[in-house]
């Protein structure tokens, strides 16, 4: 499962539960779980589509662009 950690110097990271656990009892900060997974599904899902739209369109775009950089980019 995958949390936010947010980092003592105010920097936040998504990473596995596990990591997280280990880095808070490090002191290194504290982490929160980061919702279902069913979100996180659903905001993959969008992603492939915007991303099929944009090849379908001849967009080129980093392979690793988010959701706001897609949708910018198909504006």
């Amino acid at each position: 499962m995958h949390v936010v950690f947010k980092y003592n110097n105010g920097r936040t990271a998504q990473m596995t539960e596990r990591y997280a656990k280990v880095l808070e009892k490090l002191g290194r900060g504290t982490y929160s779980e980061l919702g279902t997974e069913k979100n996180l599904s659903s905001d993959f899902s969008e992603v492939e589509q915007l991303r099929a739209e944009a090849e379908k369109r001849g967009i080129s775009y980093h392979h690793r662009a988010g959701i706001a950089k897609l949708r910018e980019l198909l504006g």
